[in-house]
């Protein structure tokens, strides 16, 4: 599954409410291009989101998932760790425990 991840360019990222703590693939990382080491979190993620209408679209998605539990497909042009500027699509889903919203999660495809 992992090689065909990475043929197709299709990372996976999650991130959990009540810990705090976010998650990124192998692939993920590489679309990135950031280190092994690279620790996401939510500040710094959004942080490769340079473009203002990316940024705008991907923060009223986030808000209205957080908020209403709407899940987003979004196109947005990014900056990668390494200056490089691309074009990813990403896709979050609610996770919900007794009702209650507990993380969000879902994939980035180059």
């Amino acid at each position: 599954l992992e090689q065909t991840s990475m043929i197709a360019r299709i990372g996976g990222w999650d991130y959990d409410l009540r810990s705090k703590l976010a998650n990124w693939t192998y692939i993920t990382r590489t679309i990135f291009e950031v280190d092994e080491d690279f620790i996401p979190d939510p500040d710094n993620a959004i942080s490769f989101i340079v473009d203002p209408d990316s940024r705008i679209r991907f923060l009223q998605a986030l808000h209205d998932l957080l908020e209403k539990g709407i899940s987003f497909d979004l196109e947005l042009n990014i900056l990668t760790a390494k200056s490089v500027p691309k074009w990813v699509r990403l896709i979050g889903r609610p996770e919900y425990t007794a009702g209650e919203l507990t993380k969000i999660f879902g994939v980035i495809q180059d």
